[in-house]
């Protein structure tokens, strides 16, 4: 059971990053691309590799980095962006960041982290030391304009300091604010081909270090050396690293238990050192895990083209440039990460979800575990038809296999969304609909994500046509496969 539920937890971990639609960069000896250039007392890093059509799109080919970048650009020319409020634009300048990051290979490291307690028995951050390592080739001009950016639209010249400082490496840029703690200082600058931006007391001095002298960083690391042959991270389109032992001794007691009683609800007790990749096999994206659980390595290929043995592409559209095949069990899927979430919460946090999901429940009539996760069988299938005219991440389609009674899951799902949607409509913002051919989607100027329940799929894409294209897709290679076999 356990077994089990860590690979829930690595699923889950991993499954839902930025696959790719073509092979990776060359990669290195002993680990992920930018391995070399990260301390090996890293509490937790994680690492990605580009996809090849948008760090350089084709000819006419629509570029997800260049679009998002330019349609911002012009909301804020045309002062589209004054009204909205201070969090929403940080939120769309994060987004900025993080499609633009997409370009390169980059890694984000957690170095250091503690936590004082709240009276309410929750915590707050106390301390953290974190970076953001991009390898850009040495063209760091697209970063410094959008660090630019951030800095003309949140520094305060009353509250901010920004200084430059020369060390043996080169010169880097300081800012501080006197409204944040004095821990809180950011570093920025660029390392050779790499451009680090760091948060904390001397996180980028840790990473400045690792490159300059190999015996400190990950691949000297014997156990992440081995482990990343074990799971292919040479090349990988991801790659997590975790250390949760690490963690633990760098936290107070009481937040060292909440984490062992998160790694308890995943599955991950008493490991203390995990590798996840994520990388291909053909049409075919395979997860693989290595961990050490007490003193003992184990190492398996989570997910892929097979399903408990068999090849199982006929539960994919052919016209799919990649999919991957989970196989979890929803009951303990869920079961697992409402504990995990629980454990993390406080007390008032835990009292607070409970009564939200009661109240759902008696409201709509629908047990959740019962009626709609108790009739999913233990198939997930992901991939990539119909593609996103932006290749927008995430915007994929899942199948959910179904084990039960279709009707009463169908009717289920309709019960319980009906709720959700009389609730929605008291306020603005999201809502949802419902079609006459039963796709359920959410609109927001925008129709999706959305669902549908056809013959033994649930399915789930980001819009209603998409739902539509992807079962019509299903359908016909069955009835050819049927065809096929005479029947």
């Amino acid at each position: 059971m356990k077994n089990k539920a860590a690979k829930i937890t690595a699923k889950y971990a991993i499954a839902f990053v930025w696959l790719p639609s073509s092979s990776s960069p060359a990669a290195q000896e002993n680990g992920p691309i930018l391995a070399r250039s990260i301390p090996s007392d890293s509490v937790a890093v994680f690492f990605v590799t580009p996809q090849r059509r948008d760090a350089a799109p084709a000819a006419g080919e629509p570029s997800l980095s260049g679009l998002v970048t330019t349609l911002l650009e012009q909301a804020r020319t045309m002062g589209l962006l004054a009204g909205t409020d201070p969090c929403t634009r940080a939120w769309l300048d994060s987004f900025t960041v993080a499609v633009e990051l997409a370009r390169f290979p980059h890694a984000l490291v957690l170095l250091d982290i503690d936590a004082s307690r709240r009276q309410d028995g929750g915590h707050q951050l106390s301390r953290l030391a974190a970076a953001v390592v991009v390898e850009t080739g040495g063209e760091h001009a697209l970063l410094e304009r959008r660090i630019q950016h951030l800095l003309n639209a949140y520094a305060n010249n009353q509250e901010t300091i920004l200084s430059n400082e020369t060390t043996s490496d080169g010169t880097r840029s300081v800012i501080r604010d006197r409204r944040l703690p004095q821990w809180a200082a950011i570093h920025w600058g660029s390392i050779g081909n790499l451009y680090v931006a760091a948060i904390g007391v001397g996180a980028f001095e840790q990473i400045a270090a690792a490159v300059k002298d190999p015996s400190k960083s990950l691949p000297a690391d014997e156990w992440f050396a081995n482990a990343s042959r074990d799971v292919q991270a040479d090349g990988a389109a991801a790659a997590l690293f975790l250390n949760p032992e690490r963690l633990t001794r760098r936290v107070d007691a009481r937040l060292g238990e909440k984490i062992r009683g998160v790694q308890s609800a995943l599955g991950l007790e008493r490991v203390s050192h995990a590798l996840w990749s994520l990388g291909r096999a053909g049409r075919a994206v395979e997860i693989r895990s290595a961990l050490r659980r007490a003193h003992r390595d184990e190492s398996e290929i989570l997910a892929g083209s097979r399903f408990r043995g068999v090849a199982r592409e006929t539960w994919v559209p052919e016209q799919a440039e990649w999919f991957t095949i989970l196989d979890i069990s929803p009951r303990s899927a869920l079961r697992g990460v409402s504990e995990a979430y629980s454990a993390a919460k406080s007390s008032s946090g835990q009292e607070r979800a409970r009564e939200f999901w009661s109240t759902v429940q008696s409201h709509s009539g629908v047990i959740i575990e019962q009626d709609i996760i108790a009739p999913l069988g233990p198939a997930i299938v992901i991939h990539d038809y119909p593609p996103h005219a932006f290749h927008l991440p995430l915007a994929w389609t899942v199948q959910f296999q179904i084990d039960g009674d279709v009707r009463r899951l169908r009717s289920s799902v309709d019960r319980l969304l009906e709720y959700a949607r009389s609730e929605l409509v008291k306020q603005p913002g999201v809502q949802l609909a419902r079609e006459e051919d039963g796709i359920w989607y959410t609109s927001y100027g925008l129709a999706g994500p959305a669902l549908a329940i056809k013959d033994r799929w649930l399915m789930v894409s980001f819009s209603p046509h998409a739902v539509r294209q992807a079962v019509e897709a299903l359908d016909r290679q069955s009835a050819s496969a049927e065809k096929a076999s005479g029947r």
